[in-house]
C-alpha cells in the first residue's frame, strides 16, 4: 500500500506541482487583486507549463514565427536550405498566436505562448526573428517575410520587409542573415564573406534583367536590402567598389520615390547613405572629392527633415556626423573653414542633446567638439580655441569618469593633455605642460594590458611632454625620461603590428636621442638617432604620407650634420646636404613648395661647416 501511494505520488507529481502553484498563484492574486486585474490568466498559464527550445551555444539562431492557420505548411525547411551554407545557423520554427499575425505589433504584445518580443528573444537565445505573412497573389498562395533583431529600435517591432518576389524572397533573407553575420567577428571569415558575395551576385543578377515587371514599392524594398547588404559587405571587407554600388543604389531610390513619399521614408534611406558615403570617407584614401560633397549634402537634407521640435536626438546625431565630416577635411589639410564648421555643427547638436537623459552620447560629442577645437587651435595663432578645447574636454569628463566608463576617460584624458602641452608650447607656460605630464601618468596607471596600443599611445604622448619641458628648462634629466616614454611605446608599437605608429615612435626617439646630445658627451646617442630615423624611413615614402617623409628626412639631415660638425665628418655633413637635395625635389615633383627657404637655409649653413671643416685640413675623410 505505501509503494503503491509512493507509485501514485511520483506519477502525479507533475499534477500535485501545478497544484501548488495554483494555490500559490491564487493566494498572491488575492492578496493583491487592486494591481492585477488585467494579468491574462490565459498567458500566465501558457508560460508557466509550456517551455520554448533554445538555440545551441555558438550558433545564430533565426526563429521562424509561422501563421496557427497554417498548420499543413512549414516555412523554416525552405529557409534552412537557403541558409544551408552558414554552418552556424540554427533555425527553429514557432506557431505564433493570432495577434502577432496583423501587420504590426508592439514589444509588449505576446507572439508566442505567452511571451512578448523581448522574451522570445531572451528565452530562446535567438539573434533574429522572421515572421511569415501569407497572402493571395493573383490567386496564388504566396507569402512575405518581416523580420526583427533582439534590440527595438521603437516601439513596434517586426517591421522590416521582405517583399515576395518568388524565388528571390529568400535571396533577400540571405543577404539579411549574412549582413547580420558580417557585424560580429564571431561569425564573420572568409568563408561567411564569399556566400555572403555569391548571394549579393544572385540579387544584382535579378535586377539587370527582371525589374521591368515590379511594383514600385516592391522594387524600392528589395534594392533597399541589397543596398543595405552591399553596403555592409563593403564596411566589413573594408572594399571600395561595393561601397559605392551600395551609394548608387540609395541615390537611385531616391530618385524614384513618390513625390508624397513620407519624409520618415526619406530620411531612413538619407541616413543609410550617408552612413556608407562617411564610411568611404574616413576609410578609403582613394575616395572621389565629389563623395565629400554628396555626404554633406545628404546630412544637410537630414537636418532640414529632423526638427528641433519633433525630432531633437536624431537631428542632434546627423549634425555630429556632419560635423565629423567636416572636421575630417579639416584635419587632413590646412582647410580652417571646415573645422569652424566643424566647431559650429557640434556645438549646435549639444542643444538637441541632453546630458541627463543621454550623458554617454553628450559626453562624447563633447569629446568631439574638444577635438575640432585643439585642430582649430593648432592651426591657427592665439590661445582662444585651445582653452576652448580644454573646457570641452573637461565637460566630457564629468560623464566619462574611471569607473564608468574607463576606456573613454582614457581617450579624453590623453585629449586634455594634449591639449594643455599645445597651450604650455604657446604660452612657454611650464605649469601647463606639468599638468599634461600628470594626465599622461595617471592614464598609465589605469593602462589595460589587453590593450596595448592604447598604453602604446600615452607612452608615446608623455614622450612629446617631457621632450617638450625638458627642452624649456634645459633639463637633461627630463629628456632622458623621454627617451624611456618612446622606448616603452615601442615595446607595444612594432613594425609589424603598427608599422605608421611604430614610425612615428621612432621618428620621436631619434629627436629627443639627437636633443639629448647637446647635454650629454656619451657616445652613440646620433648614431642611434640616425638609425632610428632610417628605421621610421622604412615605412615612410615620398609617395605615401609625404608630410611624414618630408619630416624625417629632414630630421635624418640634422642629426647627419650635427654628427658631422662633432667629429669633423666631411661625408656625414655631405649626407645631410644629399637628402636635403632629395627632398628639394620629391617635394616640387608634387608641388610642395613651402618647405623651399628651410631647406635654402639649411644646406647654406652646412655648406658652410664643410667649407669651415675643410680650411682647417683637420678632418674625416
Amino acid at each position: 500500500m505505501r509503494d503503491s501511494i509512493m507509485n501514485l505520488s511520483i506519477k502525479n507529481k507533475n499534477l500535485i506541482l501545478a497544484g501548488l502553484v495554483l494555490i500559490v498563484l491564487g493566494a498572491s492574486l488575492a492578496a493583491n487583486w487592486n494591481h492585477v486585474k488585467t494579468i491574462n490568466i490565459y498567458v500566465v498559464f501558457k508560460r508557466l507549463f509550456f517551455s520554448l527550445p533554445e538555440i545551441e551555444p555558438g550558433k545564430f539562431g533565426l526563429i521562424v514565427l509561422r501563421p496557427q492557420d497554417e498548420l499543413k505548411q512549414s516555412y523554416s525547411k525552405e529557409i534552412e536550405d537557403t541558409l544551408s551554407d552558414f554552418s552556424k545557423v540554427q533555425v527553429i520554427e514557432l506557431i505564433a498566436n493570432e495577434v502577432s499575425t496583423n501587420q504590426n505589433i508592439s514589444s509588449n504584445t505576446p507572439i508566442v505562448q505567452g511571451r512578448n518580443y523581448q522574451e522570445l528573444f531572451k528565452e530562446t537565445h535567438a539573434s533574429m526573428i522572421v515572421r511569415v505573412h501569407p497572402y493571395k497573389e493573383n490567386n496564388k498562395d504566396v507569402y512575405e517575410l518581416s523580420w526583427g533583431l533582439p534590440v527595438a529600435t521603437s516601439d513596434s517591432v517586426l517591421t522590416e520587409k521582405i517583399p515576395y518576389i518568388e524565388a528571390q524572397t529568400m535571396t533577400l533573407l540571405g543577404i539579411i542573415v549574412a549582413a547580420q553575420l558580417s557585424k560580429d567577428p564571431f561569425y564573420f571569415n572568409h568563408t561567411t564573406a564569399e556566400i555572403f558575395k555569391t548571394y549579393l551576385g544572385r540579387m544584382r543578377s535579378f535586377f539587370k534583367t527582371q525589374t521591368h515587371d515590379f511594383n514600385i514599392d516592391k522594387l524600392n524594398t528589395a534594392t533597399m536590402i541589397f543596398a543595405d547588404g552591399m553596403g555592409t559587405y563593403g564596411i566589413q571587407a573594408n572594399e571600395k567598389i561595393p561601397l559605392d554600388e551600395s551609394i548608387s543604389i540609395y541615390q537611385s531610390i531616391q530618385a524614384r520615390l513618390k513625390k508624397d513619399e513620407s519624409l520618415g521614408v526619406r530620411a531612413k534611406i538619407y541616413e543609410k547613405q550617408g552612413k556608407a558615403l562617411k564610411y568611404l570617407i574616413e576609410n578609403q584614401q582613394n575616395y572621389d572629392i565629389e563623395q565629400v560633397g554628396d555626404a554633406i549634402e545628404v546630412y544637410q537634407a537630414l537636418i532640414r527633415i529632423y526638427t528641433h521640435q519633433k525630432l531633437p536626438l536624431e537631428r542632434a546625431r546627423a549634425l555630429v556626423a556632419l560635423a565629423d565630416l567636416y572636421y575630417q577635411l579639416g584635419e587632413k589639410g590646412t582647410h580652417i573653414p571646415s573645422l569652424i564648421h566643424a566647431v559650429g555643427n557640434y556645438k549646435e547638436a549639444l542643444l538637441e542633446i541632453s546630458q541627463q537623459k543621454k550623458p554617454e552620447e553628450w559626453s562624447a560629442i563633447q569629446n568631439r567638439l574638444g577635438d575640432a577645437l585643439l585642430r582649430l587651435g593648432e592651426k591657427e595663432n592665439g590661445t582662444e580655441h585651445l582653452e576652448a578645447s580644454v573646457l570641452a574636454y573637461q565637460a566630457a569628463l564629468k560623464e566619462r569618469t574611471r569607473e564608468r566608463f574607463p576606456k573613454q576617460w582614457a581617450e579624453t584624458q590623453n585629449s586634455l593633455a594634449t591639449a594643455l602641452i599645445r597651450l604650455g608650447e604657446r604660452d612657454k607656460d611650464v605649469i601647463r605642460i606639468k599638468q599634461a605630464i600628470t594626465l599622461y601618468r595617471l592614464v598609465l596607471t589605469a593602462c589595460p594590458t589587453k590593450a596595448p596600443y592604447d598604453c602604446a599611445a600615452t607612452h608615446n604622448n608623455l614622450g612629446g611632454a617631457l621632450a617638450a619641458l625638458g627642452e624649456q628648462e634645459r633639463d637633461p634629466e627630463k629628456i632622458a625620461q623621454a627617451i624611456t616614454a618612446y622606448r616603452s611605446a615601442l615595446q607595444y608599437w612594432r613594425k609589424d603590428n603598427f608599422p605608421e605608429d611604430w614610425a612615428s615612435a621612432k621618428n620621436n626617439l631619434g629627436s629627443t636621442l639627437v636633443a639629448m646630445a647637446h647635454y650629454s658627451d656619451k657616445r652613440g646617442l646620433l648614431e642611434e638617432a640616425i638609425a632610428a630615423y632610417y628605421d621610421a624611413l622604412t615605412i615612410y615614402s615620398g609617395e605615401k604620407l609625404v608630410s611624414y617623409w618630408t619630416m624625417t628626412k629632414i630630421n635624418l639631415a640634422l642629426a647627419l650634420a650635427e654628427k658631422g660638425r662633432r667629429d669633423r665628418d666631411v661625408k656625414s655633413l655631405n649626407q645631410s646636404l644629399e637628402i636635403l637635395d632629395a627632398v628639394y625635389e620629391a617635394n616640387h615633383s608634387i608641388n610642395i613648395f613651402q618647405h623651399d627657404k628651410y631647406l635654402s637655409d639649411l644646406k647654406d649653413q652646412i655648406q658652410e661647416d664643410v667649407s669651415t671643416i675643410l680650411k682647417t685640413g683637420f678632418y674625416k675623410k
